[in-house]
């Protein structure tokens, strides 16, 4: 089960996560398609707050995880993969899949680096954690 430190809360941690895959991103490839996903992302996480969501900025994160998607759909060979499940069984993933809460855990409970992944498989990190963050921050609206 994935952990936050003590006072953290979830979307925090997601945008943490977001960005260091942002920067990950930029360091490994070509990141011109990316360009205006990477932007509004950018400037999402940087006009977050957790103690006070607002909802131009959920919009703007999950607007920049839809454009993430956007360009891995427009770049993926549509092969897949077999992924295993905690009750035994297997369900196949389209192959940029990563599950963002293991990231953290241990290898010998499905942890990666994330250092280890390929261009799409970073770019649906990111866009998982943008709409992490954005679900979780919605969550703290007053509705």
């Amino acid at each position: 089960m994935e952990t936050l430190e003590l006072g953290q809360k979830l979307p925090v941690k997601r945008m943490g996560q977001a960005t260091t895959a942002l920067n990950l991103l930029a360091e490994k490839y070509d990141v011109t398609a990316y360009a205006a996903a990477i932007d509004l992302a950018k400037y999402g996480i940087a006009n977050s707050n957790p103690d006070k969501p607002d909802s131009d900025n959920i919009m703007q994160l999950q607007e920049a995880a839809a454009m993430f998607m956007d360009v891995i759909e427009s770049k993926w060979d549509k092969t897949m993969i077999t992924v295993p499940l905690v009750n035994g069984g297997e369900v196949e993933k389209p192959s940029y899949y990563k599950n963002i809460s293991k990231q953290t855990m241990e290898k010998d409970d499905g942890g990666y680096d994330i250092e280890s992944l390929n261009e799409l498989q970073l770019a649906f990190f990111i866009s998982e954690a943008l709409n992490d963050a954005a679900e979780a921050l919605d969550s703290y609206l007053l509705k």
